[in-house]
């Protein structure tokens, strides 16, 4: 589903292992969630997020704190339009109360949110209810785009696009399981992507691309931009991922309880993953891991082992465990015992009943 509180809701109740998300948004439920953990990354095509003007305007100055912004709904338009906001006043475009403004003036900014873009972009050409639009747009869209409006400024996150997500119950049982999951992606990934180079327009990916998309072979080659491997998986996480989208959800206090505290990062890890601290959105980077070697219960379990830290000291775990089973005992005895009663008793009433009317026939019987 692409409600995200959907997805949470699925991770807790154990419908789904594994989530990817939007990093932004990945942090956005781990904050909300501490039952969750990122437990690794997917990277794809850097994601572009452009600010749209009408035809003919994109030299004019542009005061974004005095316009009507159109954006989507959700987290990431809004981190997306602080950098564009932080972009403008690099480059000098924004002026006067945009460049003394605090960082609250700047979330409080006129947000108009939309369904979708077409319905944006009628609202800015004809409409003029509008007077900018802040979407995320590929390649082919923004080609598409030339004869309906401008692009003012175009800004790429500066962050690796998804996290995968999973609950630490899931992670304590299966962490290896998901691990072998990632590996084997990128060979499934590596493959799709030497069919549709390789193969030409009549492989099996081609095709599919075509029915399910109605992408040709050019258009296929533009959207993945010439990349050779454009997807990559991997259980490392870089730091960028956690710290890049907290800090933006923390200045913009988008999260209540999350503005003005210090989080650790390994606060939102999974157990025996591994942070990168070296930028970078590249998806060349190789996965170390062995997929032959990655077994369930292999290489992994004394790392996820270490997540009982958590609970009590065995002990004491004894001791609750042993209080839960006697607990269980003598209630279980008690309904018995409460169902014996409860059967003996009127047997027992009918009993009294039968000996008393035999002590009243004996007194009737003796008076007459």
């Amino acid at each position: 589903p692409r409600d995200m509180h959907a997805v949470t809701a699925m991770l807790n109740a154990g419908l789904v292992d594994l989530a990817a998300l939007y990093s932004e948004e990945a942090m956005e439920v781990c904050c909300s969630n501490t039952a969750l953990r990122a437990c690794g990354t997917f990277s794809t095509l850097p994601r572009r997020w452009c600010l749209l003007v009408p035809r003919g305007t994109v030299e004019q100055p542009l005061n974004i704190d005095n316009c009507r912004v159109a954006i989507p709904e959700g987290t990431t338009a809004r981190l997306a339009f602080q950098l564009v906001r932080e972009e403008l006043e690099r480059e000098g475009d924004a002026a006067g109360t945009v460049a003394g403004s605090s960082v609250q003036d700047a979330s409080t900014a006129d947000f108009v949110e939309y369904d979708s873009l077409s319905f944006a972009l009628r609202a800015l050409r004809k409409n003029r209810d509008i007077d900018a639009v802040l979407w995320e747009i590929t390649i082919l869209e923004k080609a598409a785009l030339r004869d309906w409006c401008d692009v003012r400024l175009e800004i790429i996150l500066p962050w690796p696009t998804h996290l995968f997500v999973a609950s630490k119950e899931t992670l304590f049982a299966k962490l290896c399981t998901v691990r072998y999951f990632m590996l084997a992606l990128n060979t499934l990934l590596q493959d799709f992507v030497i069919e549709l180079f390789d193969f030409g327009p009549e492989s099996q990916a081609s095709t599919y691309l075509n029915e399910t998309h109605s992408l040709c072979q050019k258009e296929v080659h533009d959207w993945l931009e010439g990349q050779r491997k454009p997807w990559h998986s991997s259980s490392d996480i870089n730091e960028s991922c956690i710290m890049g989208p907290l800090e933006l959800i923390s200045r913009l206090d988008l999260l209540p309880g999350v503005s003005g505290r210090r989080f650790s990062v390994h606060r939102f890890l999974a157990e025996g993953s591994h942070l990168i601290r070296k930028p970078g959105l590249s998806t060349e980077e190789a996965d170390e891991a062995d997929i032959g070697n990655c077994r369930e219960g292999a290489p992994c379990t004394p790392r996820v082992a270490r997540e009982i830290n958590l609970l009590p000291s065995l002990p004491r775990l004894r001791g609750i465990f042993d209080g839960n089973v006697l607990g269980s005992e003598a209630t279980s005895h008690a309904r018995q015992l409460v169902g014996v009663s409860v059967r003996q008793r009127p047997a027992k009433e009918d009993g009294a009943k039968t000996q008393r009317h035999r002590e009243a026939g004996t007194e009737q019987g003796d008076s007459e």
